[in-house]
């Protein structure tokens, strides 16, 4: 991604433009002249810590003294935070958004995806077999191990209201609706439990 002839900064590696998901955190060294210069490999726009914008060129070089931003489309973004003084030169070559996080990556979401699905695939026949107290203890060890997957919730919801427990039926749509508040159908089942409508 970089080359280093300069000073010691940190160099934040970022999803999409702004602080979201800090992807990798790495230290790079050197030593040179006041400034660090950067060489840019994309056409980028760089923004400083008071917000001035500067538009470059691919192939380019600029001397900043201070933490940039360095943003191009379709690229993931380069925060390069200054920790001493005096660098000589980095060069910029940014990496896409597509396949940047790798095969291993792209494979532990595949895998997870899938043990998900197989688990909704059983509650869900579990339920269609009107065996919900079943259903409830395969749906909270599902929420173990995907605490933040709210469509556990609304299973878990349904069957709730099934049994006549309408108060836990109610508590756990408004806990998965709290989380995704967007969520249309979860409001049109909030509704159809409780009588209303939902509210955050």
């Amino acid at each position: 991604m970089m080359k280093n002839f300069g000073i010691e900064f940190i160099v934040l590696i970022m999803l999409a433009s702004g602080l979201l998901g800090c992807s990798s955190l790495a230290s790079l060294t050197g030593d040179g002249a006041r400034g660090h210069k950067i060489k840019f490999n994309q056409k980028s726009t760089v923004t400083d810590g008071i917000g001035g914008v500067t538009e470059v060129n691919a192939g380019e070089e600029k001397v900043f003294d201070e933490t940039v931003l360095v943003e191009s489309p379709g690229y993931i973004s380069v925060l390069l935070v200054p920790v001493s003084p005096n660098p000589k030169m980095t060069e910029i070559n940014l990496r896409p958004y597509k396949g940047w996080t790798g095969l291993s990556y792209e494979q532990m979401v595949d895998d997870q995806l899938l043990r998900a699905m197989n688990m909704v695939t059983k509650i869900q026949a579990l339920m269609v077999n009107q065996n919900w107290s079943a259903a409830l203890v395969e749906i909270q060890s599902a929420q173990k191990e995907f605490p933040y997957l709210t469509y556990f919730r609304y299973l878990e919801a349904s069957c709730y209201a099934v049994l006549g427990r309408t108060a836990e039926a109610e508590q756990r749509l408004k806990e998965a609706l709290d989380r995704n508040p967007a969520n249309v159908e979860g409001k049109m089942l909030y509704r159809q439990i409780t009588g209303k409508e939902y509210q955050k």
